[in-house]
């Protein structure tokens, strides 16, 4: 059972645009407690990649390339406690 994943630093997004979808998530891991996305240059916040891990509790997404959140998101993270989204491109929250 896996709690802690670590994926800092892998080029996950660059092959991504900002309409794509991920071809992989974590729906299976719903123990997860700490997942790094950090310097992965996601294109955005990837809710599609975590809805399945409702246990996660920090969320690294740190140096990305992320430029808007949708006010929604958190209700796929309910008992997220730490969230860094410094280092990104953030210029908007949208209404779901």
């Amino acid at each position: 059972m896996i709690q802690d994943l670590n994926l800092g630093s892998n080029p996950l997004g660059t092959e991504l645009s900002f309409d794509d979808d991920y071809e992989f998530s974590f729906q299976n891991l719903e123990n997860l407690k700490t997942l790094d996305l950090s310097n992965c240059s996601l294109p955005d916040f990837p809710k599609a990649l975590i809805e399945g891990s409702k246990s996660l509790k920090k969320l690294d997404l740190s140096r990305n390339f992320i430029q808007a959140l949708n006010q929604d998101l958190f209700t796929a993270l309910p008992d997220i406690e730490q969230l860094d989204l410094s280092g990104n491109l953030i210029k908007e929250v949208k209404n779901a």
